[in-house]
Formats: C-alpha cells, sequence, structure tokens
C-alpha cells in the first residue's frame, strides 16, 4: 500500500515540474506601457435632486401602515395626509368608551328627568298645602269670632243692590217679552233679560245666605271642624316639607351621573386624541424628501415616517461616486444643467461634503457614494425642491503626475495593484492610487517612473511568469 502512495507522489511531483517548464518555455504574450509623468485634468460628473432645510415626521404610535397617501417627490401642502396606520384596535377601543357615555348620558337624562318632575310635583304640593293652610286658619278664624256686625251691614247693603237689580232685570224681562210678542224684537233678547234675571235672584239668595251665616253664633261641631281642618292642613305642609327634604337623594344620582358622564367624555376625547395619532401628516408645507414606506410595512417612532424639504435654503444634493470622491473639495466651483432648459448652465459650488460615504440606493450593484451639497445661483428661481439636475466638475490638473493607463489596474478585496515586468518575468505589486480618469490614473505609491506595466494580457498572470511582450502603448 504505501508503495502506491510513493509511486502517485512521484507522477505528481513530475506533472508539476513538466507544467512549470511548460510555462517558462511557453512565455504569454503581453501589452505593456511605461509608467510616466503626465499632467492629469480631473474632472467629474454628477447628477442629484434639489432639496431644501429637512423636517424629519415621526409616528407618535407604532403600528402597520394601511396606507400611503404620498410619494417621494410630492409636494404637500401643511396638514396634508402621508401616511394612515391601521387602527383597528383603537376604533373598538373609541366604539367603547363612545358606547359607555352614551348609557350614561340616557342614565343622566333620566334622573334629570325624574329629578324634575319630583320638583314640579313638590313644588305644586307645597303650594297647593300652604293654600289649603291658610284657607283653613281663616274658616277657623272665622268660626271663632261670631257675627260681626260690619260685614253683616256690608252683606245688607250688597242685598238691597241684589234685590233692586232683580226688580230691575223683572221690568226689562217683561219689556222684551212684550216687544218679542209684538215681533218688534227678537227672542235672543227674551233669552238674555231671563238670564240676567236668573243671576240677579242667585245674587240675593247669595246675600240672604251670608247674612244668616255672619248672624248665627259658631257652635262646638263647627269650632271643632275648623281646628280639624287646620290641623290636617298643617300636617299635609309637613308631608310636602318632608318630600322636598327626600329630593337630596334624587340631585346626588343627578350630580353622580354628571360626574360620570365628565369621566366618560374625558375618555372619549382622550381616545380621540390618540385615534389622530394613527393617521400622520405634513407638519409643515414642502417636498417629501424621503418616504420609504410601503402599505403592511411597520411603523416606529424611533424612524422617521419622512423627511419633508422645504424652501426655506434650497440646495443640490449630488451623489459623487468613490472614484471621484478625492476630486471634490468644499469651495470647487461647479456647472449645472438641467433637462428642462437645454443648453442653460448655472454656476454652483460645493459647500458641504458628508463625513462619510454610503452604498447608493436602490443600485443594481454595489457601489459607494459620498453625498455633497451644492449652492446655486438661481436669480430665476428656476428649480423646485425635488427637481433633478446635472453637475459637471470645472477641470482641475495635476501636474507631472506618475501615471499608468487606466486599463492596467486590477482593484481587488486587497485593493489595487497593477503587473510589472523585469526580466521578461512578471511580478504583482501593490499600488496606491490617486486620481482617476478614464485613459490614465495617478500612481502615488509603489511604481518609479519608467517601469514597464501589463497592460493587456494580465488575466490568468502569475508572479515569476515569463511573458513575450508583443507590443507597447503609450
Amino acid at each position: 500500500m504505501r508503495r502506491w502512495f510513493w509511486m502517485v507522489l512521484a507522477i505528481v511531483a513530475v506533472v508539476a515540474i513538466a507544467y512549470q517548464l511548460a510555462k517558462q518555455r511557453e512565455p504569454v504574450e503581453v501589452t505593456v506601457a511605461q509608467v510616466e509623468r503626465r499632467d492629469i485634468v480631473s474632472d467629474f460628473a454628477a447628477s442629484g435632486v434639489f432639496k431644501g432645510n429637512s423636517t424629519s415626521v415621526y409616528s407618535q404610535v407604532a403600528g402597520i401602515a394601511a396606507a400611503v397617501h404620498a410619494r417621494e417627490g410630492q409636494t404637500v401642502q401643511a396638514g396634508a395626509k402621508l401616511v394612515t396606520i391601521d387602527a383597528k384596535d383603537i376604533e373598538a377601543e373609541r366604539a367603547r368608551v363612545v358606547q359607555a357615555a352614551a348609557a350614561i348620558e340616557r342614565r343622566l337624562a333620566l334622573a334629570v328627568h325624574a329629578l324634575e318632575a319630583a320638583e314640579s310635583e313638590h313644588t305644586a304640593r307645597l303650594a297647593a298645602s300652604r293654600r289649603a293652610l291658610a284657607v283653613a286658619i281663616a274658616e277657623r278664624t272665622r268660626v271663632m269670632a261670631g257675627p260681626q256686625s260690619q260685614l253683616i251691614q256690608q252683606a245688607r247693603d250688597r242685598l238691597e243692590q241684589a234685590t233692586a237689580a232683580r226688580d230691575l232685570s223683572k221690568i226689562e224681562l217683561a219689556r222684551a217679552e212684550t216687544l218679542y210678542n209684538q215681533q218688534a224684537a227678537p227672542r235672543s233678547l227674551v233669552d238674555a233679560a231671563l238670564s240676567r234675571l236668573r243671576a240677579d235672584e242667585a245674587e240675593v239668595r247669595a246675600s240672604l245666605s251670608a247674612i244668616e251665616l255672619l248672624e248665627s253664633q259658631p257652635t262646638k261641631e263647627e269650632v271643632e271642624t275648623a281646628n280639624a281642618r287646620v290641623r290636617a292642613a298643617e300636617a299635609e305642609v309637613e308631608i310636602a316639607q318632608a318630600l322636598g327634604r327626600g329630593l337630596a337623594v334624587r340631585r346626588a344620582e343627578v350630580s353622580v351621573a354628571r360626574a360620570e358622564l365628565g369621566a366618560a367624555n374625558a375618555a372619549v376625547r382622550q381616545v380621540e386624541a390618540r385615534f389622530q395619532d394613527y393617521s400622520i401628516a405634513a407638519p409643515v408645507a414642502g417636498v417629501v424628501a424621503k418616504l420609504d414606506l410601503r402599505r403592511g410595512e411597520a411603523v416606529s417612532p424611533a424612524h422617521p415616517v419622512a423627511v419633508l424639504s422645504t424652501e426655506d435654503e434650497k440646495y443640490l444634493e449630488i451623489e459623487v461616486s468613490d472614484q471621484d470622491i478625492a476630486k471634490i473639495a468644499v469651495g470647487d466651483a461647479v456647472n449645472v444643467t438641467s433637462g428642462a432648459q437645454p443648453g442653460r448652465r448655472y454656476q454652483g459650488r460645493i459647500y458641504h461634503l458628508a463625513t462619510e460615504a454610503e452604498l447608493k440606493p436602490d443600485a443594481a450593484v454595489r457601489v459607494r457614494i459620498l453625498r455633497a451639497r451644492v449652492r446655486v445661483d438661481d436669480p430665476e428661481g428656476f428649480f423646485r425642491i425635488g427637481m433633478e439636475a446635472d453637475v459637471e466638475g470645472e477641470a482641475a490638473t495635476v501636474k507631472a503626475a506618475l501615471t499608468v493607463p487606466s486599463d492596467s489596474v486590477v482593484v481587488g478585496e486587497e485593493g489595487a495593484c497593477v503587473w510589472v515586468v523585469v526580466a521578461e518575468k512578471v511580478e504583482r505589486r501593490p499600488v496606491k492610487l490617486g486620481f482617476v480618469t478614464f485613459a490614465h490614473t495617478e500612481v502615488l505609491e509603489g511604481l518609479q517612473e519608467g517601469e514597464k506595466i501589463v497592460v493587456r494580457g494580465k488575466e490568468g498572470l502569475e508572479t515569476g511568469q515569463r511573458v513575450k511582450v508583443a507590443g507597447s502603448q503609450p
């Protein structure tokens, strides 16, 4: 078994040696270029969107987005609805407290109605009992007083007047009947005269009765009856007053119901206020700069739902690719153009750079960008929040930069490198890059002027591999 092992190992070694010898015997054809110094014009291009002072909009509650009413780039007014959060739970709670408040309100209405009815009954009963007591006392006073000469004389005077009126009514009745019989007057004249006569006769009888009553002396029974009536009237007054004291219970019931209704209405207002939190509105007018939310996604008070930009301090935010980051600085002048005004160029200046790069959102491949802000000279106010624009950097020249063709640079996970040709063999050389243009790239460290580097044919190269220079590239 060990013998076979050593045989296989020997075969592998022979094949490896043969492969290396074959590589040395068959050099790879490559195109090279010389490391040289040249002036590099470092320009850049970027695009961006006009924004303003930003206002972050937060949700007061956590939940699930039931509807999204705005989109990025849309102009909204203050109070415009941005997002609606699912409020099934709070709606159920609102229905419950509203129903409870309505029940208490109905109970209060019944209590108030019962109190008002009881108060009305008490007032009427107390007034009636007091009137009855006054009448009973007056009657007892009259009974106890006995005959009164002055009242008797007044009653006799009324009798005399009533008698005279009755006699006159008899005469008028007789005359009316005569005229009626002669068909000189209607029957109604007779009826009217007869009615007056009967009324006068009734007055005469009443006057006679009054005189008889005033002239009579009260009996023991009359006095006892009068006293009993007074006592009964006094008892009725006490009962009415006692009923009044019993109204305190009903008043307490009304007070309790009113307090409960106040608490229930406060609960309704509290739920209504919470319900408003489930509708997120724009606090100010502006343009929706960011609203990365879809229906069904979670909403949290810890993260802004949207970002609004206002016209207070308008600026152009551009996305600078990682290859161009080294080419820009605060204070650099740029040209700004827009597809809405072909041929028109606006002057701008970079006034802010982000502190760190970030991954470009929604990019198909992983690309890192640096956000920069440009203040644009726009006296006519053409650019509005949300409009897009293109930016071209003013040309800047790096004098006598050590350069290589951009196609010769290989960028991998370990950084940038080039393949250097030394004595017809190649070696991998790590380099530190400076400005990068389409044609040439500045090398800050790793190469010397005059060295030759591989431009084409570098695929699959290994350190120490022999190469054959098939041509040179300037």
